[in-house]
């Protein structure tokens, strides 16, 4: 029997998988663990494993912290789709939205050198994804983040 590695099937099909959370910060290391796995599954060499749940886990952080107030009591559902060589990531959530154009970059260095904790988490996320969008659809906000396997 010819057994063909799984990452080889994922990248002549599409693959999905859904995941939904409480806006709780302790279920951030599970979201990732499945982030990991999945995107490993997918053909994503260690590096860009590492760099996608740092994008997922700002992402989510993000939510927690700034749509839903540090409420643990609310919903977020995470999407994994992997079709024609693209992982494609969508966080959506019913808390105050997020608009992207509005977002100012922060200057890093200053960041840096105040020592200063957060403010890099759309400046990771742009820079660990090849694509980021925030919109709103079905009275859903969601931050759809992808990134291509380069090989």
């Amino acid at each position: 029997m010819i057994k063909t590695p799984v990452s080889k099937v994922l990248k002549q099909m599409a693959a999905d998988l859904s995941v939904k959370i409480h806006s709780d910060i302790d279920y951030i290391p599970y979201v990732l663990s499945i982030a990991n796995s999945f995107a490993k599954i997918s053909g994503f060499d260690d590096k860009s494993c590492k760099k996608i749940a740092v994008s997922i886990e700002e992402a989510l952080t993000n939510i927690i912290k700034y749509s839903y107030d540090n409420r643990k009591d609310k919903v977020i559902i995470i999407e994994f789709l992997f079709e024609n060589g693209v992982l494609t990531m969508k966080l959506k959530h019913k808390g105050v939205g997020f608009n992207l154009d509005e977002y100012k970059v922060k200057d890093i260095e200053q960041l840096k050198k105040e020592k200063k904790k957060g403010g890099f988490g759309i400046f990771l996320i742009r820079k660990f994804v090849d694509e980021l969008t925030v919109g709103e659809e079905r009275g859903w906000k969601y931050y759809l983040m992808k990134k291509s396997l380069k090989r």
